[in-house]
């Protein structure tokens, strides 16, 4: 049963019939979508195994209706005020149905050539990006986006982009009455240092590099040091991510060739799976992390550990977090030449 059909039969169902029954997957998959579309239910991200289609969001959610799709449908509810019952109702479905983005939030303000602002005019950028790219972005005032830049300075600007160096962005935004506002703008690597491109201490002997893309795939959770016998809250990696394994060792991504030629010809490869890509910090800012060093080994590390305590305490107050210690925080990882090339900055061309 679609969505439309549920609204034409005109009859409520129970939520633990939505849960339980599989005639009722379809009506659970057309609702999630739905959500997602408008910004209010996270995605699914996947991507095939060839390394020209990225990771990003599916274009279907998985029919189930689990904690995340109904705290989406209370959210949903509280913002066009009509409540939730115990049942899931045809006037609720019909709102649904009827319901865009721009009803909802009111229209989206993503005009770079009027906006005074650096900062507002960098996440407007890093969203025109994402909608290009085919990224998803929650439009709720109470969660928040993660973003990571590679190759840019705070005022989203291209840099030279060397390798051990902290030249990429960490981001948090949100949208509030259709307008981004950026909460955070930090120092940060996507990138492995030389100390653990030389050294990967790893099966396959090569440092992993993550893919740009967008990926569902961290909880809170803990980074452990193991030469510092340390452990640091973070964003702990617990699904999937695509990364390319540095055999040759040059501190760049490589591609174009199968993965028996590259190693054939000592040259990189893609990999995927959970691989311990965290987002973490360095364990103190009193040591020397003037360089990335050994600081990352293919996680995404904030270079300042006050700066990543505050971007761990602003994520626990994103709503979706507050409604479920498990959620899976959603994280985008952008090229920064490609954002410069197709959302140029107007006023600093």
């Amino acid at each position: 049963m679609s969505l439309l059909q549920f609204i034409a039969a005109n009859q409520p169902v129970t939520w633990n019939d939505l849960r339980r029954k599989p005639s009722l997957r379809a009506l659970v998959l057309d609702t999630q979508n739905k959500l997602t579309s408008l910004g209010i239910l996270d995605p699914f991200t996947t991507a095939s195994t060839s390394e020209a289609i990225p990771f990003k969001p599916l274009t279907k959610q998985d029919g189930m209706l689990g904690g995340e799709t109904l705290t989406a449908i209370r959210i949903f509810s509280d913002l066009i005020g009509i409540p939730v019952t115990s049942d899931f109702t045809p006037t609720l479905a019909t709102a649904l149905q009827n319901a865009e983005p721009g009803t909802i939030f009111g229209p989206l303000d993503l005009d770079l050539q009027n906006e005074p602002d650096n900062q507002t005019r960098l996440a407007k950028r890093l969203l025109l990006y994402m909608q290009q790219e085919g990224y998803w972005f929650a439009r709720v005032p109470g969660m928040l986006n993660i973003v990571y830049a590679e190759g840019i300075d705070r005022q989203g600007l291209p840099n030279a982009d060397l390798t051990n160096d902290w030249n990429d962005r960490r981001i948090l935004f949100s949208i509030s009455q259709g307008k981004p506002v950026m909460h955070q703008n930090f120092d940060a690597t996507t990138e492995p240092g030389w100390k653990t491109i030389e050294n990967p201490r790893n099966k396959v002997n090569a440092v992993a590099q993550i893919a740009f893309g967008q990926y569902k795939a961290w909880q809170m959770g803990k980074h452990t040091f193991p030469s510092l016998r340390q452990r640091q809250e973070a964003l702990h990696q617990e699904e999937t991510v695509r990364v390319y394994r540095d055999v040759d060792k040059n501190g760049k991504r490589w591609s174009q060739a199968t993965k028996a030629t590259r190693l054939m010809q000592h040259r990189d490869w893609i990999d995927e799976g959970i691989f311990g890509i965290n987002q973490h910090s360095v364990v103190s800012d009193r040591v020397n992390h003037d360089k990335v060093q050994g600081w990352s080994a293919g996680c995404l590390v904030g270079r300042f550990l006050a700066e990543h305590r505050a971007f761990l305490k602003l994520l626990r107050t994103d709503i979706r977090y507050q409604n479920n210690a498990k959620y899976m925080f959603m994280t985008a990882v952008v090229n920064g030449d490609l954002l410069q090339q197709s959302i140029p900055d107007p006023v600093n061309m």
